[in-house]
């Protein structure tokens, strides 16, 4: 084998296993605490455009990032801080490589301790 092709090598080698840690630590980093932590900031801030005049309160999130995702103690709050509607736990599991056919495939969606208040103030 000539030099040159195996310097090639040897270098496509090396890019593939940096890309593969590159890729296996950003799936480990989101899918720590902190991660979770940024995950659920994200989905807060493109949320908030839907609540202008109440907001939505995720207390924590906890993921694999590749099969799971859990939403916990979950409100949705009108313009004066009511609560309209509460949830404990609400729950995705889903499988991500059905995305390389162009497939969402959802195994199970899990809500757990919904609360919604539909009492209105006629005053």
């Amino acid at each position: 084998m000539s030099p040159v092709l195996r310097i090639l090598g040897k270098a496509f080698g090396w890019t593939l296993g940096g890309l593969a840690v590159s890729i296996f630590g950003a799936v480990a980093g989101l899918a720590s605490d902190p991660g979770n932590e940024w995950i659920r900031q994200q989905v807060l801030d493109a949320a908030a455009p839907s609540f202008p005049h109440g907001e939505l309160v995720i207390d924590s999130l906890d993921t694999d990032l590749l099969g799971r995702v859990e939403f916990l103690n979950v409100e949705i709050r009108d313009a004066n801080q009511k609560r309209l509607v509460q949830v404990d736990s609400f729950s995705v599991e889903y499988n991500l490589l059905a995305l390389l056919n162009k497939e969402v495939a959802i195994g199970a969606i899990r809500l757990e301790g919904p609360n919604v208040d539909l009492s209105v103030n006629e005053a």
